[in-house]
């Protein structure tokens, strides 16, 4: 029974130290995709990820969820920053790294939840009963990311 508690405690405590060693990153390269993650830098550790081609208006972004799924499925995906919120057509699948699933849409980057995110820096993505919900992401960070896709 105390190995079981000790083992439970310890992936516990490595699931939390891969939390806090999550940043905010952007990437905002003139010949490539631009990208804002909430990630560990340098692991494949990517829960939250918004991609867009420079001066396209259209993000793309993909959330990690807990509960896997057996094959690609249309899902809502909500992107939210207070006051706003957009309710997205977008899709799960299996996610290989995490043994969950990828739940992804696109938006405008006119749509008001955009404005919210600049200004706040809050943003909760959710699908199929889930949310995620980062820390907030420092302001400078997401006005870079969003300048480039615009």
């Amino acid at each position: 029974m105390k190995l079981a508690t000790i083992l439970i405690s310890c992936l516990l405590a490595s699931a939390a130290q891969a939390q806090d060693a999550r940043v905010w990153m952007v990437q905002t390269p003139k010949d490539n995709d631009a990208w804002l993650r909430y990630a560990t830098p340098g692991t494949d550790d990517q829960p939250l990820a918004f991609r867009c081609v420079p001066k396209s208006g259209q993000v793309s972004v993909s959330a990690v969820l807990a509960k896997p799924v057996g094959a690609r499925l249309p899902a809502s995906v909500t992107v939210a920053s207070a006051p706003a919120s957009a309710t997205l057509r977008g899709s799960v699948e299996p996610d290989l790294v995490t043994d969950g699933a990828l739940a992804s849409a696109e938006f405008s980057t006119r749509a008001p939840v955009v404005e919210a995110f600049r200004k706040t820096g809050l943003v909760s993505v959710a699908a199929q009963g889930e949310t995620m919900t980062p820390p907030p992401a420092p302001k400078g960070v997401v006005r870079k990311f969003f300048g480039a896709c615009r």
